[in-house]
This record gives structure tokens, sequence and C-alpha cells, in this order.
């Protein structure tokens, strides 16, 4: 028998193997598209975050108070809950500040003396 081309049966194997080849690396792609999208939100929540923060810092100690109805910054929801400890004049508050942004959130801690 004279081999002078492929068969059917090993041009259909090369075009199954081709085809699995390229619908993995085409879902690697999308995968790398969302990371790449979730990468960019938290970065910009770490920065809603972080004025929130300041601004936090910045307010009087007895004024600081939770805020669980959400504020909205840069299409993203901010909450926070505070929680006082110890007596005066050595009081302290904990911040436990929530970024919220379309089903994913992150959160923050961070504590604000009296004195």
């Amino acid at each position: 028998m004279n081999s002078k081309g492929f068969t059917f049966i090993e041009v259909l194997v090369a075009l199954v193997l081709f085809t699995l080849r390229a619908l993995v690396f085409a879902h690697m792609q999308i995968l790398n598209i969302k990371g790449s999208s979730f990468g960019k939100d938290a970065v910009m929540a770490t920065v809603v975050a972080q004025k929130k923060v300041e601004e936090l810092r910045s307010t009087a100690f007895d004024a600081i108070v939770s805020q669980t109805t959400g504020v909205t910054d840069q299409n993203m929801t901010v909450t926070w809950t505070v929680t006082t400890f110890g007596t005066a004049p050595t009081r302290y508050k904990t911040i436990l500040l929530t970024v919220s942004w379309t089903g994913k959130s992150i959160s923050f801690n961070t504590i604000v003396s009296e004195i």
C-alpha cells in the first residue's frame, strides 16, 4: 500500500486535539480577563476604603458611629461597623469597613484611639 497522505482518522484526531487546545486556551483567556477585572475593582475598593478611613480618623472620637445603610462612592457601597472598648481616657474603637460592588466585597479593619 502506498502512503502518500493522511488518512481520514488521522485528520479527524488532529482536528479534535486542535479544538480541545483552542477551547482550553479560550477558557484561560476568559479567566485572565475576569481576574484582571476583579483586580481593577479591588484596587478601586482599596482607594475608596482608604479615603473613608482617613475621613473617620479625622472625625471626633465620640462622633464615630456605625453606618450600615451604605454610602455610595464611585459605584461602590461603603458600610462600617464601630465597636467601642475600654473606659475613658483609654477608650478605643475598632472599625470594620466593607466596600461592596456587583456581588463582591472587601473588608478592612482599623483602630482609632481616644487619645
